[in-house]
């Protein structure tokens, strides 16, 4: 059975008919389909073209105002993000240091170096290092 949809037919010259080949080849699609490809984002784009110039136009007319505050409104998110990106390292920084007093305390308890009294004063240090690295991430988003 036949297709039913009209068909266009036109000539071009070679440079345009490269592209059309060169842009059907780029994504695997036939002439035909490039070609209604083309002529539909073609009408799209002339249909929101009015839209745009009105907006150009609004810009234009208040002096670009609604710019100048999209930039204000960008430039506070970016702060914003370096900001907490700053605290999320103070965290992670007392965390480590946390975790490190922690690892220090096991690793000279299991080499002998701390034995007898020195393994409950040396466990005490290292935990009253840990609450504290604990607390002040938490809290303070500090480093330690």
């Amino acid at each position: 059975m036949a297709d039913d949809k009209p068909q266009i037919g036109s000539r071009v010259g070679h440079d345009l008919h490269d592209k059309l080949i060169e842009y059907a080849d780029d994504r695997g699609i036939s002439k035909a389909e490039a070609v209604r490809r083309l002529l539909e984002s073609g009408f799209e784009y002339e249909e929101q073209q009015p839209r745009f110039e009105q907006l150009e136009e609004e810009l234009l007319a208040d002096g670009g105002v609604a710019s100048k505050n999209e930039f204000a409104h960008l430039e506070q998110t970016v702060t914003n993000l370096q900001k907490k990106l700053d605290e999320t390292r103070r965290k992670s920084n007392a965390l480590n240091m946390a975790l490190f007093a922690a690892l220090m305390f096991v690793v000279l308890s299991e080499a002998g170096i701390l034995t007898g009294l020195f393994v409950l004063a040396g466990g005490f240090i290292a935990l009253f290092g840990v609450v504290v690295a604990l607390f002040y991430s938490q809290f303070y988003g500090g480093e330690v």
